[in-house]
């Protein structure tokens, strides 16, 4: 067991720094004078976000920047996943964003408008008077950090640093320009505690991206706009409950469920060679020469590529295991033609055991 060198707070696995005080010394025993400080859930994994952004977790007093290209839906993203939020707006007049916050049916705990983000001496303005000095169980979200132009990045230092002194989790929208980059961007995400990205599927879909975080693996899902408040987990059960395949596509820590056929033909699937020759044989899969196997009937996701070199005529991406379990943890079955008589499973895959064996020189 390991502790902040700081401020004796119990180190949580994979953590780099600490949440509470910003140190990065951890040791294996409290120093001198520092007693051990105590560590609720809420500090472990914060208050639970809702709608689309409930996979996430942000403990308080912690910092976390969204961005897109304009008009994808970041701020919709934020009104519904955030509880009764105390929104910061720029780039609107308050009693446009109380009426978008009336139409979704979202109730908020103030909004605060910045009329001028950089005053006359052009230093970024960052409303303390209008803030709670105690933050704990507020969430603020400031639409946009991009709205400081220039200041963005010492605007983004002054919210920072009002969430580690408040204890609030401040939301942070971000712009970004034509070729697709927001501002400033590595900057912002160097000093956020966690990244979030948005991307348009099609017009009514996008995808959410964890691209950055000290508190749960890399992740992302699908956000339908039909539906703003619906959380991933009701998506993955409505399909589900249709019946669909599946090819689990993406990189390592960004993996996403793209439905088969896919409804975006301009971006086709890499992993979905089972599915579209199945669909070309009658749903038959060919092995090597002219052996083939019935696909398992839907719900099922499916990873392998078409490969001649390998004996059943297919082989597997050398993260599968990941892959499976991103899978298994969706509530999909798995399926691989690598082994075409094992059946579909929903089963995590074990990590393979140690071998406590000396090597043999």
């Amino acid at each position: 067991m390991q502790f902040c060198q700081d401020c004796g707070r119990r180190r949580k696995g994979g953590e780099w720094s600490c949440p509470a005080c910003r140190g990065t010394d951890y040791g294996a025993g409290l120093p001198p004078g520092v007693l051990p400080r105590a560590q609720s859930g809420d500090e472990q994994d914060g208050r639970p976000l809702l709608g689309p952004l409930e996979r996430m977790k942000v403990p308080d007093g912690q910092t976390v920047f969204a961005w897109s290209i304009e008009g994808l839906g970041k701020s919709t993203m934020l009104y519904a996943g955030l509880r009764k939020p105390l929104i910061v707006t720029i780039e609107q007049p308050p009693n446009l964003v109380a009426r978008y916050l009336q139409r979704l049916e979202t109730s908020h705990s103030g909004i605060v408008y910045i009329e001028h983000p950089n005053d006359a001496d052009g230093y970024p303005t960052v409303p303390l008077h209008a803030l709670p000095s105690d933050g704990d169980g507020v969430d603020v979200m400031v639409d946009s950090i991009s709205a400081y132009h220039h200041n963005a990045l010492p605007a983004l230092l002054l919210w920072r640093r009002y969430a580690e002194r408040s204890g609030a989790r401040v939301f942070l929208i971000g712009q970004a320009n034509a070729e697709g980059k927001a501002l400033g961007e590595r900057a912002l995400r160097h000093y956020t505690d966690a990244v979030i990205e948005l991307r348009k599927l099609d017009p009514t879909r996008r995808r959410i991206l964890l691209t950055k975080t000290r508190f749960q693996p890399l992740t992302s899902w699908v956000w339908d706009l039909q539906h703003p408040k619906r959380g991933p987990s009701a998506q993955t059960e409505a399909l589900i409950q249709v019946r669909r395949y599946f090819s689990i596509e993406g990189a390592p820590g960004a993996y996403h469920l793209q439905p088969f056929p896919p409804r975006n033909r301009r971006s086709p699937p890499q992993l979905a060679d089972v599915l579209t020759l199945a669909d070309k044989h009658g749903g038959q899969v060919p092995l090597q020469g002219e052996v083939t196997v019935r696909l398992p009937p839907p719900p099922l996701a499916v990873t392998a590529q078409r490969s001649t070199l390998y004996g059943s005529g297919w082989v597997e991406p050398d993260d599968v295991d990941d892959r499976r379990a991103f899978a298994a943890q969706a509530g999909i079955p798995w399926w691989s033609p690598t082994t075409p008589d094992t059946a579909p499973t929903t089963a995590i895959p074990s990590p393979p055991p140690e071998d406590s064996a000396s090597p043999t020189p």
